[in-house]
């Protein structure tokens, strides 16, 4: 069995690699390190973000409880009730008045029932020994001893110097049954009397311990006194008076405190202790980070150094036992390695050469067209047609020497499919091109029977297409082919100088049957492709340029269809040229034709549909804003559709223009504004109404009623 030691060897046996392996191992430590603290801090921060929202929340909480409470108890210390009660000096009338005083506590208590808190009343100097809490009374002392724990009426006498002396006191609730309620004592003089109110306050809080704290003395709480945990922090830092608000900071965890009841409180919250969790979860962050980065740090490292393992393996060094000096070997080894890299700097030539040649195979074909890779100002293209009775090893190595013949002199070979060789030069005159190829004849063609033709310089865009198509063409023509072994095209007049007929007036027309959905626009397709293919003798570049002007017209209707469009976007011009050169001319324009018959078919059935509900939408806009500037691209804009389409569905709903129903709209608004206020002028009218100059008004006026908004007389 392999020893750790051994895999390790196997694995990086390279004495330098494995230095470089251990500092990218560094790398990932000092990375992992550095994440998994940030995890760890983020963590840390967003708990205490959450934290400090708690318990603003809950401090907030209880301010509205406290708010509200004490507003019942003021309401209650105010009334008719509560003055009565004190007065009476009798104790029939004070049993009688304090009946009166419990229904008024009822109805304070019961006001906002989602609050649950109690209220009651003392009475200081009272012949009825009773207290009152919420609708019901009882013994004062057995109430203070099972609510206040106040075992011994002395004892209660002394709060009540201590509330006389306050006038608002907070009674301490530790180790009552209250514990966690706050008790809050309310004295009050009445004209006749004196009388405690207290108020009994329900304290709830979310997970954690909590405590408020008046004058130094904690008078509330959820924890056990006797715990030397949170209670025992909070005593001693009250004791101490260490506490300067905000947030205590415990070697674990945080105490939190908020200032509450106008400041006479201090609300304190100890959340639950995470710090364990939160190691846990910085210690498991860092594995895995530390996983995953050394997993990478190896990775890299072994594709980094992927090429000196290659070079020693091609080197075919006998690799020693142990642990190998890499670079030491390829010192000793320098001409090999020379070998090597001319041996791949060869193969690089071939794949640039290779990858040159696929994409003049794409450009010659049509399938791509690129104006960074290929850059010229003028092109020629030559066309070898060879005997095809030749054999293919005599085929092959004539195409190879042809390769080396264009390398030599910086041309481009391309070995088009179907056999087709094509030798491009990039701004040559044709002259210095024949030229050229008269001497890769005598040198490589001698006795082959092979032919070539030679294009005019090009220029444009389609240049070298262009000219690779007119260099086919002279090999299809046989009868202008006699004995000769190079045809040229400008000595071969195979083209006219007649050109293709495509007025403006027709593409118009035919957009705007389309647009309309009339299947006239078909028959005039039709008629404009007889004419121009069958009825007249133009040149291969004028049907080329008539089919591209046919795609332009397609793709202006289909950029004017606005939301009617059912279809992808129609095909380039460099589609249907592609099938245009691998089918013909007659698939080509089937494809446009059946391009512009989706267009009509789908105005056709979007305009059922929506029209109807488009004109009510337009209608809808010029009556809201006609007395704005509007015009046809607002109305167009506001729809979502073009211009053209709102002003062809306008009119044929309308039966008249867009900016006629908006003028002849203006003049009805304006006589309605003129029967709602005779006196108005006739500038105002021209404002209210949406034109811009009186001028403007008073003749559109005159021309929609035959009169000048002056005369007009309301009815």
């Amino acid at each position: 069995m392999k020893t750790r030691k051994n895999v390790v060897h196997n694995v990086v046996r390279y004495r330098y690699q494995r230095i470089f392996t251990s500092i990218m191992m560094t790398f990932a430590l000092v990375f992992a390190l550095c994440a998994s603290g940030y995890i760890f801090f983020h963590s840390v921060q967003t708990e205490y973000t959450y934290n400090q929202g708690v318990i603003e929340n809950n401090a907030a909480s209880f301010e509205t409880m406290y708010s509200i409470a004490c507003q019942s108890v003021s309401n209650i210390r105010t009334s008719s009730s509560a003055s009565a009660w004190a007065a009476a000096k009798t104790e029939s009338t004070e049993r009688l008045e304090g009946v009166h005083l419990l229904a008024e506590i009822k109805k304070q208590v019961t006001w906002l029932n989602s609050y649950s808190y109690s209220i009651g009343a003392w009475k200081i100097g009272a012949t009825v020994t009773q207290c009152y809490m919420n609708s019901a009374s009882t013994d004062d002392i057995d109430f203070f001893s099972a609510q206040f724990g106040v075992e011994q009426m002395e004892d209660w006498i002394s709060i009540v110097e201590q509330v006389r002396s306050y006038g608002t006191y907070f009674l301490p609730a530790v180790g009552t049954q209250n514990e966690e309620s706050l008790i809050c004592l309310f004295y009050n003089r009445h004209t006749s009397g004196e009388a405690i109110y207290f108020l009994l306050l329900p304290i709830t809080s979310v997970d954690g311990n909590w405590a408020l704290v008046w004058n130094g003395t904690v008078i509330s709480t959820n924890m056990d006194e006797d715990s030397e945990g949170d209670y025992a922090m909070l005593q001693k830092t009250l004791a101490e008076g260490t506490d300067q608000g905000g947030v205590l900071r415990h070697w674990t965890s945080h105490v939190y405190r908020v200032d509450v009841a106008d400041g006479q409180l201090q609300y304190y919250w100890f959340p639950e202790d995470t710090m364990a969790q939160q190691f846990l979860t910085l210690a498991a962050s860092f594995l895995i980070l530390m996983g995953v980065f050394s997993v990478g740090m190896f990775l890299l490292t072994q594709r980094i150094y992927r090429p000196v393992r290659s070079f020693m393996q091609e080197l075919e060094i006998e690799n020693p036992q142990g642990e190998i000096d890499e670079f030491a070997m390829l010192r000793n080894n320098v001409i090999q390695l020379k070998l090597l890299n001319r041996k791949m700097e060869e193969m690089l030539e071939n794949h640039r050469i290779q990858s040159q040649e696929d994409l003049y195979v794409r450009l010659l074909s049509g399938s791509t067209v690129s104006k960074k890779t290929v850059e010229y100002d003028s092109v020629c293209v030559v066309v070898f047609a060879v005997d095809e009775e030749m054999d293919d090893d005599s085929r092959f190595l004539l195409k190879n020497d042809i390769r080396i013949f264009a390398k030599q002199y910086g041309l481009i070979f391309v070995s088009m499919p179907q056999e087709r060789w094509v030798m491009i030069f990039q701004d040559r005159d044709v002259d210095w091109v024949e030229q050229t190829v008269r001497q890769l004849f005598s040198e490589i063609m001698e006795d082959r029977n092979v032919t070539a033709a030679i294009s005019e310089a090009k220029t444009g865009q389609m240049a070298l297409r262009q000219a690779y198509k007119q260099a086919g063409s002279l090999l299809r023509i046989q009868e202008l082919r006699p004995d000769e072994e190079i045809l040229r095209a400008d000595r071969m007049k195979i083209t006219t100088q007649e050109s293709y007929y495509y007025p403006v007036t027709t593409e118009n027309q035919l957009i705007h049957w389309t647009l309309e959905g009339d299947s006239a626009a078909l028959d005039l397709f039709d008629e404009c492709v007889r004419d121009n293919l069958q009825g007249r003798k133009i040149a291969i570049q004028q049907v080329e340029g008539f089919i591209l002007a046919l795609v332009s017209t397609i793709n202006r209707i289909y950029s004017q269809m606005g939301t009617e469009k059912a279809f992808e976007r129609p095909v380039s011009g460099a589609e249907v040229l592609a099938l245009y050169d691998a089918e013909g001319e007659q698939e080509a324009v089937s494809l446009l034709r059946n391009e512009i018959q989706k267009m009509i078919e789908a105005v056709a059935s979007q305009r059922t549909q929506g029209d109807t509900a488009l004109m009510n939408r337009m209608l809808s806009f010029i009556h809201d804003h006609y007395m704005y500037d509007i015009g046809l691209a607002d109305i167009a804009q506001e729809m979502g559709i073009t211009p053209q389409r709102c002003s062809l569905v306008f009119k044929q709903l309308t039966n008249e223009n867009f900016k006629n129903y908006l003028n002849g709209y203006r003049v009805k608004m304006a006589q309605q504004l003129q029967r709602e206020d005779p006196d108005i002028t006739t500038n105002e009218l021209a404002q209210l109404v949406g034109f811009n100059s009186a001028n403007s008004f008073i003749r559109v006026y005159k021309k929609y009623t035959g009169i000048s908004p002056q005369n007009y007389i309301p009815k």
